[in-house]
């Protein structure tokens, strides 16, 4: 016999799970908690200025709508990558607020970022051509 468990998204789509996946598998519920962290990274270029970057993300967390006070938001150098500095930030907002939060985060952050001269890099490939 061959049982199903019905998962329902917060964007109204149904997925069904076979009960071999829900109990091997994790499953991550933004929803039941009634409120939520909302994971966010942003790299910015080595020669940057990490103060600034992190005003702006603040400053855009504190103007966003969706976000709570209390935890308050933080900011932290989370990774020195290849090409970026890697800036992360956990925002925690009400559970059906989960996803207006990250796209207003990653909207108003890139608009910022571009106002303030902060630059976010991207991967580039150097080709040397042999005379």
């Amino acid at each position: 016999m061959h049982l199903t468990q019905l998962l329902l998204t917060l964007d109204n789509k149904r997925i069904f799970i076979g009960n071999s996946n829900v109990t091997g598998n994790d499953i991550v519920n933004i929803s039941g908690q009634g409120i939520v962290g909302v994971e966010l990274s942003y790299g910015i270029g080595y020669g940057a200025d990490i103060d600034k970057a992190k005003n702006i993300i603040l400053n855009i967390g504190n103007d966003c709508p969706y976000i709570l006070k209390d935890p308050s938001q933080g900011v932290v150098v989370a990774e020195l990558g290849d090409s970026s500095v890697n800036l992360a930030t956990r925002p925690f907002c009400k559970s059906e607020h989960f996803w207006h939060t990250k796209f207003y985060m990653h909207e108003n952050v890139k608009k910022q970022f571009d106002a303030q001269g902060i630059d976010i890099p991207f991967p580039t490939i150097e080709v040397i051509r042999n005379a």
